[in-house]
Formats: structure tokens, sequence, C-alpha cells
């Protein structure tokens, strides 16, 4: 296995990011896109978004060999308390296909995964947003 980092920038919260992160429109978010490949053969295609004030460093952290999970919750100390999962079978993008070097409308695994921590009063507060694309 390997892994490609395709985008690893800070962006300001649109009207969507900021509803499913539950964060103020204009909130600095960390979006980091990377490709999984299997002995070279792409097989993923992985992004997430989450606030900048979460873990401020992680823009310098080597995210195309580290683990994203171990970073949040080991080095960062973020708890992931809980988490939406939903898995769909979707007809492709051109520009996931493009990446995943299949044809665009194909039919691909989808999974949207919102996982939440806990703020200071303990209360569950969305924390990263993953979406994939499984060829």
């Amino acid at each position: 296995p390997s892994t490609e980092l395709l985008a690893n920038e800070v962006v300001l919260a649109n009207a969507v990011l900021a509803a499913k992160l539950a964060v103020p429109l204009a909130t600095p978010l960390f979006h980091i896109k990377r490709l999984r490949l299997a002995d070279g053969r792409p097989v993923v295609v992985e992004t997430r978004y989450l606030a900048e004030s979460l873990c401020p460093s992680l823009a310098t952290e080597d995210l195309q060999n580290a683990s994203l999970h171990w970073l949040f919750v080991q080095k960062y100390q973020i708890p992931l308390v809980r988490m939406e999962h939903v898995v769909e079978i979707e007809p492709i993008s051109a520009a996931a296909a493009e990446l995943l070097r299949i044809p665009a409308g194909s039919p691909a695994f989808h999974v949207d995964r919102l996982t939440f921590t806990s703020n200071e009063a303990g209360e569950k507060v969305p924390a990263v947003w993953f979406q994939a694309i499984y060829s």
C-alpha cells in the first residue's frame, strides 16, 4: 500500500462545510485529499475536512505517510467518541474516475463519515468529515 497526497491546504468553511462541521462560515478548515494505492494501482480517493483549531500544526505533518487517525487520537489528543457512517453505491464522477483510472459513471462505493469529539462541556461535536470513493 502507498499514499499520494493530493491536497493539504487550509480553506474557509462555505455553507455546506460550516453546516456539516457545526462551525461558523469562513472558519479555517484543513482540507486533506489523498489517493490510496495498492501495488501502485489507485483504489480509493479520500477527502477530509476538520477545523484548523483542532490541531493547528497538522500542516507540518507528513500526511503522505502518516496515519491521520493516529495523529488525531495520539499526537493531538482529540478524543473521537462517535461517528455517523453512510456507505452507498453511486456512479463515480469524472474527476474521481480520472484519479482511480476507471470510466466515469462506473458504480463505486461512496463513504461519508462524520466523526465527533467531546467539547469542554462534554457535548459531542463534529470533528472530522471524511469522504471516500472506492473503485
